[in-house]
């Protein structure tokens, strides 16, 4: 089961609030004759509900609430509507959901990807200076600065560009994108006509590559991120490799 999300807190809240329905025997302790795992505090059809998830909901059911402890009455409510969690979840796995509608599918393959993804991102955090090093040498290019161009407004036109160089983002939104484009194909001393409006290129300010000190946390984060690309991918192929996958190319 996953930590508590928004949309169980305020279904959670709702049962506590006296808006779902009231816990059905959890309070008589008839809870069955089937064990409970020492670390779970209930048992769905043998699936267990674990201690630390129903830990989780209450606490954040007591900080929704702005109370420190809830009743037992209270408690058991939230247990009955992980239980109910827990039994949708089984009628949508019998009803094979997972794999007939859209917007699962969606969900499911991302929530697969967060995980493989996280995973890459706990080892990249073990990353050594070493290897940092050698990623930036390796792609240095990749967090070179923007050029920033300098470029003056013509004509009678009021000038609403400021007389400095400005990142090519920036630029845009000055000039707009027709204009910007042609001014970064532009040398200095070029004029450009746009919409009406006429600019010329004062001088073109390279982009410049810093050291690893001035941007190493960006260049930690695309580590990471290169590395759950590849993990990703790595996933993927096994499981190509193992699975029996037929295509009709015919209906291509």
């Amino acid at each position: 089961m996953t930590p508590v999300t928004r949309g169980r807190v305020l279904l959670i809240v709702g049962a506590v609030a006296g808006l779902g329905l009231a816990a059905t025997g959890l309070l008589r302790g008839d809870q069955g004759s089937a064990p409970v795992p020492g670390n779970a505090v209930a048992t769905v059809n043998g699936t267990p509900i674990f201690e630390a998830d129903y830990r989780r909901a209450v606490s954040a059911v007591s900080a929704d609430r702005r109370s420190k402890q809830l009743s037992l009455e209270q408690r058991a409510r939230i247990l009955d509507r992980l239980i109910d969690e827990e039994l949708l979840i089984q009628r949508g796995l019998e009803l094979r959901l997972a794999t007939r509608d859209p917007r699962i599918r969606t969900n499911l393959s991302g929530a697969v990807i967060d995980l493989i993804v996280a995973r890459a991102d706990a080892q990249g955090r073990e990353v050594d200076d070493d290897t940092l090093r050698a990623f930036f040498r390796e792609h240095r290019d990749y967090f070179r600065s923007s050029p920033r161009l300098h470029v003056q407004q013509e004509g009678d036109a009021v000038v609403t560009i400021p007389d400095v160089p400005l990142p090519p983002a920036k630029l845009r939104q000055y000039v707009g994108v027709a204009a910007a484009r042609s001014l970064l194909g532009a040398k200095p001393g070029q004029v450009v006509r746009s919409s009406g409006n006429t600019y010329r290129l004062v001088a073109r300010i390279p982009g410049a590559v810093p050291t690893l000190a001035m941007v190493k946390p960006a260049v930690l984060a695309e580590y990471r991120r290169r590395a759950g690309d590849r993990l990703l991918r790595t996933t993927l192929d096994q499981r190509r490799a193992r699975s029996a996958i037929a295509i009709a190319r015919e209906r291509l």
